[in-house]
C-alpha cells in the first residue's frame, strides 16, 4: 500500500510469494508503503524509500543445503572441465582474413 502524505492508504501493488511472481516499481524519495497481509490485514512491513534497494517481505524458503555438496569435488569438476575447453579453441577468419575490407552498404543504411 502507497501511503499519500494525506488521506487514506492506497493499493499499489499486490505481492506475490516466488521469484517468479517478484514484482519491480518505481518511486521516489520520501515516499512511504505498508506491506499489508492480504488475508489478516496486519501490517507485516513499513518502509519509508530513502535509496534505491531490493527488499523481500516474508521468509526465504530453505534453499541449497550446502551440507549435502562436496566442494572440493565441483571445483576439481570445473577446473578439469575449462583445462579441456582450453585446448579446442578454434580460430575462424573470412575470406579476407585480417585484411581490410569494405563494409556492405547496408550497414550505414
Amino acid at each position: 500500500m502507497w501511503v499519500p502524505p494525506t488521506g487514506p492508504s492506497k493499493l499499489h501493488l499486490e505481492i506475490e510469494y516466488g521469484e517468479r511472481k517478484t514484482r519491480c516499481f518505481h518511486s521516489f524519495i520520501g515516499h512511504k508503503f505498508e506491506a499489508v497481509d492480504k488475508d489478516s490485514g496486519e501490517v507485516v512491513g513499513r518502509l519509508t524509500i530513502e535509496y534505491t534497494l531490493v527488499l523481500g517481505f516474508g521468509e526465504s524458503p530453505p534453499s541449497d543445503n550446502p551440507g549435502n555438496r562436496n566442494f572440493e569435488a565441483e571445483v576439481k569438476r570445473d577446473l578439469h572441465v575449462e583445462w579441456r575447453k582450453q585446448g579446442k579453441v578454434s580460430r575462424t577468419f573470412s575470406p579476407l582474413g585480417f585484411k581490410k575490407g569494405k563494409l556492405p552498404l547496408d550497414v550505414f543504411a
